[in-house]
């Protein structure tokens, strides 16, 4: 097992222009087939250290954890933790298994929101990015329809303590399946 710890506060963030950006980023420049498999491999932003301590905080890297369009891939024991961001965007994924693929103490607030007033975490107005975000960039495909994630199904893994509402969001996907979450 291996596991990828990242340090990226907030202030080198918004410096460099990361704030829709992931630690891993898998999208082609072109609408094809494409895959990223994982296995085995954690996901941590815990390792960011304060920078600027007028907007900085410890062990929450201020970027998206994974954020990628695959096909056809089976992910297994992939824990993504501790991003003020989705922990998981998937965009236009098709076909994909995830098992035991948990994501735990990620989203984020707009900003002068607070993430210990449990009144903001539950105030679904706070939230900028969910938890977990599967949604379709690609827009209309030629037959007037919306192109959306499809075919995913999730078994086992865990979405916890994770920082704002709503946990799981979903604007483009079908036949979408979670099993013993």
């Amino acid at each position: 097992a291996s596991v990828m710890r990242f340090d990226i506060p907030k202030s080198v963030a918004i410096a460099n222009g990361w704030q829709t950006t992931a630690c891993i980023t898998h999208f082609g420049t072109e609408w094809r087939t494409s895959r990223l498999s994982l296995r085995y491999f954690a996901i941590d932003g815990s390792a960011t250290t304060i920078r600027d301590p007028l907007i900085d905080e410890a062990s929450f890297a201020y970027m998206h954890g994974v954020k990628c369009r695959t096909t056809g891939t089976i992910w297994e024991d992939v824990p993504i933790q501790n991003f003020r961001g989705a922990g998981l965007w998937l965009d236009n994924s098709f076909d994909c298994t995830y098992n035991r693929t948990s994501v735990f103490a990620s989203g984020r607030m707009l900003d002068g929101y607070d993430y210990n007033n449990p009144a903001h975490v539950a105030n679904e107005a706070a939230c900028e990015y969910s938890p977990v975000y599967i949604m379709s960039s690609r827009g209309a495909t030629g037959g007037g329809d919306t192109d959306a994630c499809n075919y995913l199904s999730f078994y086992g893994g865990s979405y916890e303590l994770n920082n704002c509402t709503p946990i799981l969001r979903v604007e483009g996907g079908i036949q979408l399946q979670w099993f013993n979450l």
